[in-house]
C-alpha cells in the first residue's frame, strides 16, 4: 500500500474508532439516561400507540405526558438502535407529532405541531448542542398540568362507587362524600374480583391508575388466579401494589413482588413459585 493510501486509511479508521463509542457501545434506555447520556432503544416498535411505547422510549426516570387526547391515540413505529431522542425527532416527523424534551423536569411533551414547535424532537433545558429556547413555557405546562388533571378527574369518575339512596347510612354517607373531595386527597375503593390473576390485576390497575401490567413468572407456566374479592382503598399506586403484595402472599404456593416505574406508568410484577422446584 502507497504510504499516501495508507496514511488516509490511518485518519478514517481513527475517526471511526473516535465515533463508534457514542453509538455502539451507548446502553439501552435506563434511569441513568438522561438527554446527554445518549441511551438508545433497544426494541423496535410498529403498529404501537404510543402511550404503551413510552416506556420504550424514553428513560426509566423520565416521563410522557400528552396536550391532546389524539396524540395519545396515535399508532407509531420505529426501528431499533437509535439514540433515544432521535427516535422521538424520527417519529415526530414521520408522525406529525412535536416532542419537547426538558432535561429540568425529565419530562417528554407530545403535542399536535404549532408555530412554536415543528414535528419532530425540540430539546430545552439540556448542556447537548441541539438545546435551544422556548418561548411560553409556562403557559405549556399549565396546559399539560391542566389535561393531567382532567385525565385523573375521569378515572377517578370512572372508579366511584355509586350507593343507591335507599341504602344509605350515616357511615355509607361518609364514605360517599370520600368520592366527591378533591380528587388528589380523595379516596375511592376499589375491588379486584376473583378470576384469572393476570387479567384481573391488569384491568384494575389500567382503569384505575391508568398504569399498565407486567407480569414475570418465575418457575412455572400455569395461570394463577385470584380466590376472594380484595378491596383497596389506597391514595397512591404504590398504596395498592403494597396492600396487594401482602394480601396475595399469603398464598402458600406462590410469592409475588411488585415494582412500580412512576416515570412510564408500569405495574411489575413478580412471581416465584415456591414449591415447583425447577426455574
Amino acid at each position: 500500500m502507497k504510504p499516501l493510501m495508507l496514511k488516509l486509511f490511518r485518519k478514517i479508521a481513527f475517526a471511526t474508532c473516535l465515533i463508534s463509542p457514542s453509538v455502539f457501545a451507548s446502553n439501552c434506555l435506563t434511569v441513568d439516561n438522561y438527554v446527554e447520556s445518549e441511551g438508545v432503544v433497544c426494541d423496535a416498535g410498529k403498529n404501537m400507540a404510543i402511550t404503551s411505547a413510552a416506556e420504550m422510549l424514553i428513560p426509566k426516570d423520565w416521563k410522557m405526558r400528552f396536550l391532546e387526547t389524539e396524540v395519545q391515540q396515535q399508532s407509531v413505529a420505529w426501528p431499533k438502535g437509535k439514540l433515544w431522542v432521535d427516535t422521538l425527532d424520527l417519529i415526530g416527523r414521520t408522525s406529525n407529532i412535536g416532542f419537547l424534551v426538558d432535561g429540568n423536569k425529565k419530562m417528554v411533551v407530545a403535542l399536535r405541531p404549532n408555530d412554536n414547535i415543528k414535528p419532530g424532537a425540540v430539546v430545552i433545558n439540556s448542556k447537548i448542542a441541539r438545546t435551544r429556547q422556548f418561548l411560553g413555557l409556562d403557559e405549556l405546562y399549565a396546559r399539560v398540568d391542566d389535561t393531567e388533571r382532567a385525565r385523573r378527574e375521569e378515572m377517578a369518575r370512572k372508579s366511584t362507587t355509586v350507593i343507591p339512596h335507599s341504602k344509605l347510612n350515616s357511615k355509607r354517607i361518609n364514605e360517599s362524600r370520600l368520592s366527591y373531595v378533591k380528587v388528589d386527597d380523595a379516596v375511592f375503593v376499589t375491588q379486584v374480583v376473583p378470576g384469572d390473576m393476570e387479567t384481573k390485576l391488569r384491568e384494575f390497575f389500567l382503569s384505575r391508575w391508568n398504569y399498565r401490567l407486567v407480569v414475570n413468572k418465575h418457575g412455572f407456566y400455569s395461570n394463577p388466579r385470584i380466590k376472594e374479592t380484595m378491596s383497596l382503598n389506597g391514595t397512591t399506586v404504590v398504596d395498592d401494589a403494597t396492600t396487594l403484595q401482602k394480601l396475595l402472599n399469603v398464598d402458600q404456593e406462590f410469592s409475588f413482588l411488585f415494582n412500580i416505574y412512576n416515570g412510564n406508568k408500569v405495574v411489575e410484577l413478580n412471581i416465584t413459585c415456591k414449591v415447583c422446584g425447577y426455574e
